[in-house]
């Protein structure tokens, strides 16, 4: 994996621990071990097997060589873009039915009391589902969470 890349393989492990499905892995650099260049992968990832403890022992990796498809960074920066938007509409699928509905109000700039009003739900509730839905999606403050919204098709 590349220097500049190489978070990519604890940070999946570490995903893997509290997440059970498939999930878009993203874009990032590798090589083998006798080759001098690097090249683009794009790649999925699946808890494959767990220790006696449910921790991810191992993980499944399906990676495709993009390297003959990455030869102008315009190219690079439109698959960056697609790959930030895939992986953040996988996450979306985590949220449940309320949820969503939160969340593409709150992308559309609506307050805690205009959501509570059209949904007809206390504030306290709407709240509630804010910090979910940001616990579920790991984002720390609201300006994240309607980034993220927006990089996925909400909003």
């Amino acid at each position: 994996v590349h220097p500049e890349d190489l978070h990519i393989p604890e940070d999946s492990v570490t995903h893997y621990q509290q997440f059970d499905g498939a999930e878009f892995g993203g874009l990032f650099r590798a090589k083998h071990k006798q080759e001098s260049e690097y090249k683009w992968f794009l790649g999925w990832a699946k808890a494959f097997s767990k220790n006696q403890q449910g921790g991810v022992k191992e993980l499944i990796c399906v990676d495709v060589d993009m390297s003959p498809h990455m030869n102008t960074e315009e190219q690079l920066a439109k698959a960056l873009k697609e790959t930030l938007k895939h992986k953040n509409a996988l996450l979306l699928r985590s949220l449940r039915k309320r949820e969503i509905e939160i969340l593409e109000l709150i992308c559309k700039g609506c307050s805690t009391k205009e959501i509570a009003e059209r949904l007809f739900i206390s504030p306290n509730t709407v709240s509630t589902h804010r910090k979910s839905i940001q616990k579920k999606l790991g984002t720390s403050n609201v300006a994240d969470l309607v980034s993220l919204g927006k990089e996925a098709g909400i909003g």
